[in-house]
């Protein structure tokens, strides 16, 4: 199998945990295979914008590197943001990357081609495999489904069409599959699919304590919640919960990793509950660094309010720390209340500050999550055995 992946989200220089992932599955997958190139469009801008501060980063990415082992285009790409443009963003992008695509298959005669995460570049990919004569695959994540499609009636029925059009819909997860098949019920093929975590990560990392050290982390209880800073992954809740455990004898402080989209709205949220101090910002992490705050922390709480199926429930069960996790998406198909996670709605702050208190109070019962989250893991979602699995779902193509 030679695959042509499609996707504007992928490791560079420049964002190195891009679909972290998604790339480090498809370092799992390249050995299954007999060749593998990622085309991952950079942004365009015309002049002068493309000399503006802001802008001109984009046009000093690579055209050609090597990500690791696999091989990576990126030819430019317009990119417009207008609600009216959404639903044809991906027509646009497969006119403008098509002649590098062509290109390389012409020395390359890939077998399939698959777009991964977003619309516009699913529905390149479909458009292109139709232009190459190969079947293609759409990878849905969730917010494309969930979010995306709901952004307009256009783009609901640009997503139906793409996916009806697809040779196979992967989705990740069992919900995210019965999604697709509300948005276009005459799917020919579709297939719910767990890409699973990369446990080599996991291996091998020192005791939490060493790793409190090590990354001058606060003292007392550390409660972790890993992702997107915004309101949609539950962050306001979060600060909620250490303002109601913050009478308790020992200090309980909040450890926010990833991209801050709250800023000065955070600030006050956590001044208005009285939690400035207890509230930690630690910016974007590496994966590795990723790993090591989560085997850190006491708890990790996952409060997002929609997800596809989500990886930092799954991250936070390699590093052997206990998780509370809203029941959202996939979560049900993978977590088991009272056995390998605490199970909370979403928006409940009060069964959530419940929750991380009761894994704070009684060890046995953290300890007993813990060892019920990595077995879940170890049994379902180890990405090397998972994409050794996908190889053979493509070969079915």
């Amino acid at each position: 199998m030679r695959l042509l992946v499609v996707s504007r989200m992928f490791p560079s220089e420049r964002n190195p945990t891009s679909a972290i992932f998604f790339a480090n599955f498809l370092r799992r997958l390249r050995p299954h295979l007999d060749d593998l190139l990622v085309v991952s469009p950079r942004f365009w801008f015309p002049f002068p914008l493309s000399r503006h501060p802001r802008f001109a980063p984009h046009s000093q990415v690579p055209v050609r590197e090597k990500w690791h082992e696999i091989d990576v285009v990126r030819p430019p790409a317009p990119m417009l943001n207008a609600m009216w443009f959404r639903p044809f963003a991906g027509r646009l992008k497969q006119w403008t990357i098509g002649p590098a695509v062509r290109r390389e298959h012409r020395s390359r005669r890939f077998d399939a081609v698959l777009g991964f995460g977003v619309l516009h570049d699913q529905d390149a990919a479909v458009g292109l495999g139709k232009a190459l004569g190969i079947p293609s695959v759409v990878w849905a994540v969730g917010s494309d489904l969930n979010d995306e499609a709901a952004l307009s009636e256009a783009n609901l029925r640009r997503t139906a069409l793409v996916l009806g059009r697809a040779s196979l819909v992967v989705t990740v997860s069992q919900s995210l599959a019965s999604r697709a098949l509300e948005i276009a019920p005459g799917l020919r093929r579709v297939v719910p699919f767990y890409r699973g975590i990369d446990l080599d990560v996991f291996h091998s990392l020192p005791a939490p304590s060493v790793l409190r050290r090590e990354l001058d982390l606060p003292a007392g209880h550390l409660v972790a919640m890993v992702g997107r800073i915004m309101r949609a992954k539950g962050i306001p809740e979060g600060v909620e919960v250490i303002s109601g455990l913050r009478k308790r004898s020992e200090p309980v402080h909040l450890l926010l990793a990833g991209e801050d989209q709250l800023g000065a709205t955070l600030d006050r949220l956590a001044r208005e509950a009285d939690v400035s101090d207890r509230v930690h910002r630690l910016g974007i992490q590496s994966h590795a660094e990723t790993a090591k705050l989560l085997r850190a922390a006491d708890v990790t709480l996952f409060a997002s309010h929609r997800e596809g199926l989500p990886n930092v429930p799954l991250e936070s069960m390699a590093a052997e720390t206990p998780v509370v996790t809203t029941r959202v998406g996939g979560v049900p198909e993978f977590a088991r209340d009272g056995e390998n996670t605490l199970l909370v709605e979403p928006g409940a702050v009060d069964s959530m500050r419940d929750a991380v208190a009761r894994l704070l109070d009684d060890r046995s019962l953290a300890e007993r999550i813990a060892r019920g989250g990595i077995q879940t893991v170890r049994d379902r979602f180890d990405a090397k055995r998972n994409a050794a699995d996908f190889a053979e779902l493509l070969g079915t193509l």
